[in-house]
């Protein structure tokens, strides 16, 4: 792998404190821009605006969504943008690159019946089905992801089994926490700190949402009945 690759994953590890997450999905991009480039003999730091073209053009060639080749495009632009930081090139070889527009789907949400019955799936007469209950609600309460969840005092985690059978539904809890939290009133910088969204734009995909199931899933939310201190209460206490 290019030597600029690698540091620059240094980079996103130390210096700007990316998630696992996102630190994997800039590496799988570039190792595999890294790849196309080496079966053409050019090297990362010679690219110009015609290769990184001509390798979108391969990636819509192969079927790659058009979601997926922005997404590439976006991580081959950032690594180029620190390699100009840092004097190893002069400019950005990105320059009017066109690409197809990814359709922007909207999250999909659970309805109020759908998340009362996910809860109610854990049998909680017995140690597992407590933990699988904590868990589901907590997901439902927060919106972490799962990745987040199962890194939670996993040392004390020591009961057989695990969150398969509702594993479909983890991404949609998440979705459907951000939008009530929306809904309740939760600014949109507040919600993307909450969400762990590097841009804001990926958190505004909420406000698009709209359901006639979010009051009832929100009275669900095992979050939604607990008395919470005004900032005027804290102030006097």
């Amino acid at each position: 792998m290019s030597n600029i690759i690698m540091r620059y994953e240094d980079y996103l590890i130390h210096t700007k404190h990316a998630s696992d997450n996102t630190v994997a999905s800039y590496m799988r991009d570039l190792r595999q821009y890294a790849s196309y480039l080496g079966s053409e003999g050019i090297d990362v730091l010679d690219a110009d605006q015609d290769v990184v073209s001509g390798y979108m053009n391969s990636m819509k060639a192969n079927g790659k969504s058009a979601a997926t080749i922005s997404r590439a495009l976006a991580s081959i632009k950032s690594l180029y943008i620190f390699a100009v930081q840092n004097r190893e090139i002069e400019e950005n070889p990105i320059h009017n690159i066109k690409i197809d527009k990814a359709e922007k789907k909207l999250p999909q949400i659970l309805t109020g019946k759908e998340v009362e019955l996910l809860l109610q799936q854990p049998k909680v007469t017995e140690m597992k089905g407590c933990r699988d209950k904590a868990m589901l609600e907590v997901l439902y309460a927060t919106g972490i992801r799962v990745s987040e969840l199962i890194g939670l005092n996993i040392d004390d985690v020591s009961l057989p089994g695990s969150l398969d059978s509702t594993q479909f539904s983890a991404h949609k809890l998440r979705h459907t926490a951000a939008t009530l939290m929306l809904s309740n009133g939760v600014d949109l910088k507040t919600l993307q700190e909450v969400l762990g969204h590097e841009n804001l734009n990926t958190t505004q995909i909420y406000t698009h949402i709209e359901s006639t199931e979010l009051k009832i899933a929100a009275e669900a939310n095992p979050l939604s009945h607990l008395a919470l201190d005004s900032p005027d209460t804290k102030s006097e206490k």
